[in-house]
């Protein structure tokens, strides 16, 4: 199972090579949100994480899909994430 979270701009857009350029940090200065959330996401679900980008008239769509199920403990804590008690 996987969680789907879509963000969409209305900027000049941004094709799916530029996307795939932007997260190898090919772009430096540049996208730094962008890159910021991969590197987050990935250590919170290591490769497990997928991004899509669909250009627009205006803008792009961008979408992470992220696996359904709490990191593990050391993650939980480093980030603050509740314990279930």
């Amino acid at each position: 199972m996987h969680a789907l979270i879509s963000v969409e701009d209305d900027g000049m857009g941004m094709d799916p090579e530029q996307l795939a350029s932007v997260l190898a940090g090919d772009t430096p200065n540049m996208h730094v949100g962008l890159r910021n959330v991969d590197l987050r996401m990935r250590q919170l679900y290591g490769n497990s994480t997928d991004w899509s980008s669909r250009p627009r008239r205006a803008g792009t769509l961008i979408t992470l899909r992220v696996p359904k199920f709490r990191p593990p403990a050391p993650l939980r804590r480093m980030f603050r994430y509740p314990d279930k008690r």
